[in-house]
């Protein structure tokens, strides 16, 4: 029988405690690479579909996602805080990041005093 603190009781706590960390690391890695977020239209037809070829080029070509921007409590009759708050907005907006907008579609641009 073994007894606490003999050699193979340090083996196997030490082998423990290694293939412990080695799952956790290939669990990170694995999230971290290979992570897929849930079915797109090209996981439905068979590759050499039509279907799937046109899926597969909007979601890598065509692909969109919303922003949002939030700027808290904010005095929205100040004339110099609606101009500050109209300048981050137009900011965002050029960055090759997000799509073109013009300022006159920002409800704040028809507040401004």
């Amino acid at each position: 029988i073994l007894q606490a603190g003999s050699k193979v009781t340090k083996f196997f706590h030490i082998l423990m405690w290694l293939m412990a960390g080695t799952l956790l690391g290939l669990g990170i890695w694995g999230l971290v690479e290979h992570r897929e977020v849930g079915l797109g239209l090209e996981d439905f037809f068979p590759d050499d579909n039509q279907a799937s070829v046109w899926a597969t080029m909007r979601t890598e070509e065509l692909a969109s996602w919303s922003i949002q921007m939030n700027w808290g409590e904010v005095d929205y009759l100040n004339t110099t805080t609606q101009m500050k708050v109209i300048k981050q907005f137009e900011d965002v907006v050029a960055t090759p990041h997000v799509a073109e907008l013009d300022t006159h579609f920002f409800w704040l641009a028809n507040f401004a005093v």
